[in-house]
């Protein structure tokens, strides 16, 4: 498939065979090997991904990111594949759609489609009805953050920027502006978009790196009239359709240490800028977590704070508000600019 990147590889073999095989030669994560009475079979095909420092080798395609066409050595694999999923997990703490425990998280779509993310290396999904756009989307969306928080990294819903003063985060609830903010500021400012939904933190790297792997933000309508975008060139969201998608460049890493401000969004009947306390900008990183509420089952509290802590301790905080009147995005970018140089 154009732009994408993937293997096919389906050999039938005895077990003698296998073992004579130069296995240094052929990478591993490629292939998987299904024990059928006296043969293997090693299929199949796989399309491969870097996500933060892992390698994702999907039986799906995944359209928010950028495929890779090696695997680098060193890396640790995370699997994506389709599989038949039990309707509830054994053991579990149930919040709504979602069951969770020590090892597992599933997810219930629907009737017919599930996903499950085992011990912070595999997601499976079962299907359905669901289109291709949607697999991706719920693998993305729920997958990724929930194997992050298994392998014990910290997965933010937040929109980030690198600026000439360091790396700025935005913070608030859906739709409150993330991705406007990180966008206007690449559109009028050439400022690099890191990302504008989810980053995923890896606290005990030597630095603690923010990674941001998505190729694509997600804008409302209205901003992307005010921007200058075209609309009709752009793709439109599955559950939104006053939503666009726009592509951006891939694969950014920053050290943490880097983020010098943190703005927590909300809407004003003015614009209007306001510097926070530590605690509290503590308190908007926290509440900025991905599925909190999973944190106790799956993740580790006391690595999540003192990471948080750390980024609150040396990071200017703002309010940062914002009106819907028109130009109210210039104004924004104005406030910003202003509280980085002070």
């Amino acid at each position: 498939m154009p732009g994408s990147s993937w293997v096919n590889v389906i050999l039938l073999v005895s077990r003698e065979a296998v073992a004579s095989l130069p296995w240094p030669l052929i990478v591993p994560a490629l292939l998987e090997v299904i024990d059928v009475a006296e043969e293997v079979v090693l299929l199949d095909r796989y399309y491969l991904y870097k996500v933060c420092d892992f390698i994702v080798t999907s039986e799906f395609e995944l359209s928010e990111l950028s495929p890779i066409s090696e695997f680098p050595a060193g890396l640790s694999e995370v699997r994506i594949m389709r599989a038949e999923i039990a309707k509830t997990l054994p053991d579990a703490t149930r919040f709504g759609w979602i069951e969770a425990n020590r090892t597992s998280c599933l997810f219930k779509i629907n009737d017919t489609a599930r996903l499950r993310v085992i011990e912070g290396r595999r997601i499976e999904i079962e299907p359905g009805q669901l289109s291709p756009r949607e697999i991706g989307a719920y693998i993305i969306g729920c997958g990724l953050p929930i194997l992050a928080h298994m392998r014990r990294y910290v997965p933010l819903h937040i929109g980030m920027a690198s600026t000439p003063y360091g790396v700025v985060m935005f913070t608030g609830p859906s739709g409150a502006g993330k991705s406007t903010a990180v966008a206007a500021l690449s559109r009028r400012l050439g400022w690099q978009l890191l990302c504008d939904d989810i980053c995923i933190i890896t606290p005990a790297a030597q630095p603690p790196t923010a990674y941001c792997d998505v190729n694509k933000i997600k804008l409302w309508s209205s901003a992307v009239e005010e921007l200058g975008y075209d609309a009709a060139v752009l793709e439109s969201d599955l559950i939104r359709p006053q939503k666009f998608h726009l592509a951006v460049a891939p694969g950014s890493s920053v050290d943490v240490s880097e983020v010098r401000a943190v703005f927590k969004l909300s809407w004003a009947n003015e614009a209007a800028l306001c510097p926070i306390s530590r605690p509290l900008i503590f308190e908007t990183l926290m509440n900025s977590v991905h599925a909190p509420f999973l944190v106790p089952v799956l993740g580790e509290l006391d690595v999540i704070r003192t990471l948080l802590s750390s980024i609150a301790s040396s990071a200017k905080g703002f309010q940062l508000q914002r009106d819907k009147s028109a130009g109210s995005i210039a104004t924004q970018i104005d406030l910003v600019q202003a509280a980085l140089t002070q």
